[in-house]
């Protein structure tokens, strides 16, 4: 046998390997614990094929999971195998770890682009894949509460959107600053909450599409902006503290106020800034917890993407 064949014959048996492989996730998935479905099966591709999986999930584009393929022969029937397991613990994650499920679908769509270079052949099921993942990958939105955060950590109606195309991380402002609410909550927050609630950001968000914040946690997400946190839309609620800020984030920006807080910017600050705000007549500080915002919010999520 030629080595040509030899090569093929190999390649064909580590099809059929990872044919099965990829089976026995959606039997383990099937009794219920899905992350040991994904440890178990990743873990087994590795020792029985020689695949890191987090490589995949690790890379930043099609080009780096192509340079991977290529040095480790991964076929396009394997590469498939792999995407369809990606989309479906994607599909699975996004409703309880939406980080998780997002890196899950946005390597998927890598994978797909990556195939593509491999392989002349139009695959109806790989046109089908794409269209599935980006109903569910869409658009990732972060929302953070105001300077009490989500009280008894529920979140509460105002901010609790239900919109098609959005994948939704909630952040609670006091937590993620570190604020002990048995103590001078706004005292804290000026000590050192702004700050560690930024550093927070820093540390566990990228690549957001949009952030609606409220009060004291629009101006944590402005300063994380500002800081180097890749977001393209701030839609900030009765964020009066911005008054105090002398630079603007490098993004869209959607700043709403109601015309009876005292403590909103002036109008030269909005003019230093070359922002026009909206300002909403016969409306207090928490604006943002009535259905009118909350509506106006939505609309912006839907007109701004």
């Amino acid at each position: 046998m030629q080595q040509r064949d030899i090569i093929k014959d190999q390649i064909k048996q580590a099809d059929r390997v990872m044919g099965r492989l990829v089976a026995r996730y959606y039997d383990l998935k099937s009794d219920g614990n899905l992350n040991e479905a994904i440890h178990m099966t990743q873990s087994d591709i590795q020792s029985k094929l020689n695949i890191d999986l987090d490589a995949l999930l690790l890379a930043n584009d099609a080009d780096t999971i192509l340079n991977y393929t290529k040095g480790n022969h991964i076929s396009v029937d394997q590469l498939d195998k792999i995407n369809q397991m990606f989309f479906d613990i994607g599909k699975e994650l996004r409703k309880t770890q939406p980080e998780q499920g997002y890196m899950y679908l946005t390597t998927c769509f890598n994978l797909l682009d990556a195939i593509s270079d491999l392989t002349d052949v139009i695959s109806s099921d790989r046109i089908l894949l794409r269209s599935q993942i980006e109903k569910l990958r869409t658009k990732k939105l972060i929302v953070i509460s105001d300077m009490h955060g989500f009280q008894d950590d529920k979140i509460p109606n105002y901010s609790n959107f239900e919109i098609e195309g959005w994948m939704i991380q909630h952040y609670d402002c006091r937590q993620i600053s570190s604020i002990d609410k048995n103590d001078n909550i706004h005292a804290q927050y000026l000590e050192s909450g702004i700050e560690k609630g930024v550093e927070y950001l820093l540390e566990n968000e990228s690549d957001i599409d949009c952030i609606v914040a409220y009060s004291m946690g629009g101006t944590i997400a402005w300063k994380a902006i500002i800081k180097g946190l890749n977001a393209k839309h701030l839609i900030a609620v009765s964020a009066t503290r911005l008054r105090l800020e002398t630079e603007k984030p490098n993004c869209k920006l959607s700043l709403l106020f109601g015309a009876d807080d005292g403590y909103q910017p002036t109008p030269e600050w909005f003019d230093h800034m070359k922002i026009i705000p909206e300002i909403y007549e016969h409306k207090n500080h928490e604006m943002y917890k009535e259905i009118e915002i909350k509506n106006r919010i939505e609309t912006l999520l839907s007109d701004g993407f």
